[in-house]
């Protein structure tokens, strides 16, 4: 029983101090929580609550002594911090990295096989951009469908709109406007459907704070690529860039981010891509899927989005030859943070 005991509290502490060591989350790229459609059935009785019946207790797996957990976490702390956090490798596999914006449209399942399935074509609208929305239907009839769309913070509604007559259920368009910043939720009521359905589903309209104007040419410098990307900022703050970088064929080659506190007005942000994942070649490389944020300056104060005037912009070929071949350094916080954890490993 004390042995047990031990143990339990070895991995509690292990645990703790490895959420105390970790590089800060601010570091890696976020991807976008997609809200899943949500479906209510009204003026319906509630069904009866299903009574689970208890599964017989199985005995634990032996945990990994503490000693063993603190070397694979000294392990894997030494190889997160041997590429530059402003430089990481990117992939075909990393599909939320190449598609940070994708809405993914997640079915609500009806009887007799039938689903639904609520969702709008990405899930952050910049203004001016178009707001589509799509309902999906499988083994469900309608006549028509009519969508409400609410403001989450403070339930105004926004908009109203029949749904137009698509393929394989009902679709719309929506011109957004400007005073629609912040989180949405679209709501759905079909008509002369075999059962009365509402459907809700949640995403983001952000009003820009700041715009990508424009790419200076890029440079060396150490180990670095420098691309410096041209700003108008209407709002001073500390920002937070991401965008990924590409091959000539569009082949991913790094996701890359800076962030610095700006001034309002024209101004700019230096993104860096390391020589350990550049390729060497004479061809150009493009730069695209541009993530702008301006961070919440206090609690209870949301963050706000940026816009690009380009999609995609290419970039002047770069000869690697300007480059150093110093190898990437972490720095002294970081390093005292693994010599630590390597010292408690022993």
């Amino acid at each position: 029983m004390n042995k047990a005991l031990l143990l339990a509290a070895g991995t509690l502490s292990c645990l703790l101090l490895a959420w105390w060591l970790w590089p800060s989350a601010a570091s890696a790229p976020a991807a976008a929580a997609n809200t899943p459609a949500a479906i209510t059935k009204p003026s319906q009785a509630a069904s009866p609550v299903a009574v689970a019946h208890p599964l017989p207790i199985q005995a634990e797996p032996e945990q990994a002594p503490m000693q063993q957990q603190l070397q694979w976490l000294a392990s894997a702390y030494a190889d997160e911090i041997a590429i530059p956090a402003y430089s990481r490798p990117l992939t075909t596999a990393d599909s939320q990295l190449l598609e940070p914006n994708r809405f993914i449209a997640q079915p609500v399942p009806l009887k007799h096989g039938a689903s639904v399935s609520l969702f709008p074509s990405q899930y952050r609208f910049i203004y001016p951009e178009p707001i589509h929305i799509k309902l999906q239907l499988q083994g469900v009839s309608a006549q028509g469908a009519t969508l409400r769309l609410l403001h989450e913070w403070t339930g105004e509604q926004l908009a109203e709109q029949a749904m137009q007559p698509a393929q394989d259920g009902f679709q719309l368009q929506l011109s957004s406007q400007q005073s629609w910043d912040g989180s949405v939720t679209a709501e759905v009521q079909l008509h002369g459907s075999t059962e009365p359905l509402l459907l809700r589903t949640g995403f983001e309209i952000s009003a820009p704070v700041a715009h990508i104007t424009g790419i200076a040419s890029s440079y060396g410098e150490g180990p670095d690529m420098v691309i410096p990307v041209q700003l108008q900022a209407e709002l001073a703050g500390h920002y937070r860039l991401r965008a990924n970088l590409l091959t000539a064929g569009r082949q991913p080659i790094a996701v890359l981010t800076a962030r610095a506190e700006l001034p309002s007005g024209n101004t700019t942000l230096q993104l860096r891509a390391h020589r350990s994942v550049l390729p060497d070649t004479d061809e150009p490389f493009w730069l695209t899927t541009f993530q702008l944020e301006r961070l919440s300056p206090a609690p209870g104060q949301p963050t706000r989005y940026g816009d690009s005037a380009e999609p995609e912009f290419l970039l002047e070929p770069f000869s690697l030859h300007q480059l150093s071949n110093d190898p990437y350094r972490a720095d002294e916080q970081e390093q005292q943070r693994l010599r630590l954890l390597q010292q408690l490993a022993q």
